[in-house]
């Protein structure tokens, strides 16, 4: 760790405490193949991590254009930060 990341490190020791609480809050769900190892080539995988303030999402799909190809919408949102917070 460089000089200025350890001089922020110990200027902001907050946010690390608010990331550790929200642990038992966050949940991580996955559907698709539970044989063998986790393959993100077979459409319809999903994996999401869902706290409260993270929302992360992948999910695969058939592609349309290319056959037997796959491809991936994803999803990041931080919920206090993003454009939905006031919602």
């Amino acid at each position: 760790m460089g000089p200025g990341l350890r001089s922020l490190h110990r200027r902001c020791p907050a946010p690390r405490i608010h990331v550790r609480a929200a642990y038992a809050k966050t949940y991580v769900a996955y559907a698709g193949p539970t044989e063998g190892t986790l393959d993100l080539e077979v459409a319809t995988t999903y994996f999401r991590i869902d706290g409260p303030r993270l929302w992360l999402e992948l999910s695969v799909n058939a592609s349309v254009v290319i056959a037997n190809d796959t491809h991936f919408h994803t999803i990041f949102r931080d919920k206090a930060e993003d454009y939905g917070a006031s919602l």
